[in-house]
């Protein structure tokens, strides 16, 4: 699973190019469940009613990942941290965020082609942004996730 799609949607919706920005709160679990029918509320599981619980006891705005049966302490604090700081950005550095998120981590050059500016511009706001941390969280996360292949 490619974790950069859960900031991607994040992103999307705190920046300008959703209309109105709005802060969403996520719960990500992994593991085992599921569905019955069409209906999501009716998905049962150990995996499902952790995502639950989690989303129930997240302040507005947060983001967070879980793994059933897994001991994966940092990953909360890494998640707290990482929500506290998307959280705090106005909608110019957010949609820069996204546009970096979206494209893969692009060139600062490439950014500024595509938004009409200089390069040392892009540089600075991705850098007062704290986009350096972004494509280190998906990485970490996905080899914390999957360092024993069960996930």
């Amino acid at each position: 699973m490619d974790y950069s799609y859960l900031l991607e949607i994040k992103l999307w919706l705190a920046s300008e190019q959703a209309g109105l920005p709005l802060q969403c709160t996520i719960s990500l679990a992994l593991g085992p469940g599921t569905v019955t029918g069409t209906d999501p509320g009716k998905a049962n599981g150990d995996t499902y009613i952790l995502a639950g619980r989690t989303l129930d006891s997240l302040r507005s705005g947060q983001l967070m990942i879980n793994v059933t049966d897994k001991k994966i302490g940092a990953l909360p604090v890494i998640c707290h941290q990482l929500s506290y700081i998307l959280n705090r950005l106005n909608t110019s550095q957010v949609s820069l965020l996204y546009d970096y998120v979206k494209n893969d981590f692009p060139t600062h050059q490439y950014l500024a082609e595509k938004l009409s500016t200089s390069r040392q511009n892009i540089s600075e706001r991705l850098r007062a942004a704290g986009a350096e941390l972004l494509p280190e969280f998906i990485a970490y996360t996905q080899q914390l996730i999957s360092e024993d292949g069960s996930v």
